[in-house]
Formats: C-alpha cells, sequence, structure tokens
C-alpha cells in the first residue's frame, strides 16, 4: 500500500484527528517531519495509507482541523 502525509498545524491537532480516526479502526502513526526554513512552522503529521485521505478530511472537518499539506511517498 502506498503511504502518504498529512501535514498539521501543531502536535495537538494532529493528536486530535489521530484519534477521530482510531475511534473509526483507521490506523495512523505520528510523525514529526522536517520544517521548512523559509516558513517559521512546526511540522507535525500523521502518516497513514493513502487510501484513507477521505477519512482523514472527514476526521480534520468534523474536528475543525486545518490540513496544512498532503504529501505522498
Amino acid at each position: 500500500m502506498k503511504t502518504m502525509i498529512v501535514l498539521f498545524r501543531s502536535v495537538t491537532s494532529s493528536l486530535r484527528v489521530k484519534k477521530i480516526l482510531e475511534q473509526r479502526g483507521i490506523k495512523s502513526k505520528s510523525v514529526q517531519t522536517t520544517k521548512n526554513p523559509g516558513i517559521p512552522s512546526c511540522g507535525h503529521a500523521l502518516k497513514i495509507d493513502e487510501e484513507y485521505l477521505d477519512d482523514v478530511r472527514a476526521a480534520a472537518e468534523g474536528a475543525g482541523v486545518y490540513i496544512k499539506g498532503v504529501y505522498r511517498e
């Protein structure tokens, strides 16, 4: 399976989405991504199977969490 990295604004946001996904039986892994020197922000993300992208988006929307970006590996 292909995986993707879903980037959030904070570790709290990523953990909030992770918890919702776990309640739905979807496994994900919290990761800290490389910080971009040109953008002053943290790099907190979830690594998850690509097939669950719609579920991640729905969980984030339900939690009022903004997704900064989605990157496929």
